[in-house]
């Protein structure tokens, strides 16, 4: 599973991203995608976001996340990490 978070300018290029990000996991936050993917297809991932971003102006981090518990404060967007019983929601 990864977290991906991104900082773009361009608003076409950042619907571009989302769009992108969205075929392959779900929206958490406005600018956070959790993807459950192969390494393989994060690498496709990787690809065809980089066609997209300018180097010089943008940023996009994709964090390796392994953890099943996850404490989230407030309402999120989507359910983070699996739905297994240890997730644990404060607020919301």
């Amino acid at each position: 599973m990864f977290l991906v978070t991104y900082d773009i300018e361009d608003d076409r290029k950042r619907n571009k991203i989302s769009k992108i990000l969205e075929d392959y996991g779900n929206r958490i936050q406005y600018s956070v995608f959790q993807l459950v993917v192969e390494r393989k297809v994060l690498f496709q991932v990787l690809e065809r976001v980089a066609a997209v971003i300018d180097n010089s102006k943008d940023s996009i981090i994709f964090v390796p996340f392994y953890e099943d518990t996850v404490i989230s404060l407030g309402t999120p967007k989507n359910t983070i990490g699996s739905t297994n019983k240890r997730s644990v929601i404060i607020g919301g």
